[in-house]
């Protein structure tokens, strides 16, 4: 899979955690791992919130998905947050609370981080069991 780079112009329109989304996902393909973003952030219209709904999309589905079976699991879900400046972070909604739960019952593994490093060293660690 080819890494993306973001454009110049692009980067005064993302956000902390969009940055940490693309490197993340970036790091995801130089492991050549299957895996897919959920887009389910940012704000909608009734019309394309009701279309969602009609397609099955779920709020509260963590940011990244990895379908890569690995010991008792059948995949890795992730849920990406930042840290701001001033120290605070954000944390999972309880949908996201919710999904991840409904997730674990059903043999993923369920995982939280707010930095790359972070990400990185959950990656690693679940690509070794067996």
């Amino acid at each position: 899979m080819k890494l993306y780079f973001i454009p110049n112009w692009l980067r005064k329109y993302l956000s902390k955690e969009d940055f940490l989304t693309i490197q993340c996902s970036n790091f995801l393909k130089a492991k050549q791992l299957l895996f897919h973003h959920t887009f389910n952030e940012g704000k909608r219209s009734r019309t394309m919130q009701s279309k969602f709904k009609g397609f099955g999309v779920l709020t509260g589905i963590p940011d990244l998905l990895v379908f890569e079976p690995k010991g008792e699991f059948h995949g890795m879900a992730v849920e990406l947050k930042v840290k701001y400046e001033n120290g605070s972070k954000n944390y999972p909604t309880p949908s996201q609370k919710e999904a991840m739960k409904l997730l674990s019952q059903r043999g993923w593994k369920c995982v939280v981080v707010w930095d790359f490093d972070t990400f990185q060293a959950e990656i690693e660690n679940y690509l070794t069991l067996k």
